[in-house]
């Protein structure tokens, strides 16, 4: 410890051992931890042969013409990797919205996702639908 003994003259024993503990010897022993840490440390292969389970969206609707063809979009955006089925509840709508859905439907080309339309003759609340047809 040549060095403790050079810079204790000038600033003190307690003092020239902490400099050189800041300076040298905790970053050493860090550097030395990174680097065993680094070579040691072996990870597990990614496994891609994953299987999703299918997922199922159900989407009430009421007179949504004006903006049933960007949720549809954005459902069909979705990233997935298992099978999507999108369920449409149309509760009796006046406006064009079935039909924008039958359009919607027909022009889909992506195989993981499957569209239905159930129509309601008469507004009968999305709720009650929903609830009595799939929480059975």
């Amino acid at each position: 410890m040549p060095c403790i003994s050079d810079i204790s003259t000038k600033i003190g024993t307690v003092l020239a051992i902490l400099v050189i503990t800041g300076i040298a010897l905790i970053p050493g022993f860090a550097n030395a931890f990174l680097v065993c840490g680094l070579l040691l440390d072996r990870r597990p292969n990614f496994n891609q042969d994953i299987e999703y389970n299918g997922i199922s969206i159900l989407i009430a609707a009421f007179n949504e013409a004006v903006c049933i063809k960007q949720t549809l979009d954005s459902i069909n955006k979705q990233e997935y990797d298992g099978p999507v089925q999108v369920i449409i509840i149309d509760d009796g709508s006046t406006d064009d919205t079935v039909k924008i859905i039958n359009d919607y439907i027909s022009a889909l080309t992506d195989d993981d996702i499957s569209s239905e339309l159930i129509v309601q003759p008469k507004m009968q609340a999305k709720l009650k639908f929903l609830m009595s047809v799939y929480c059975m």
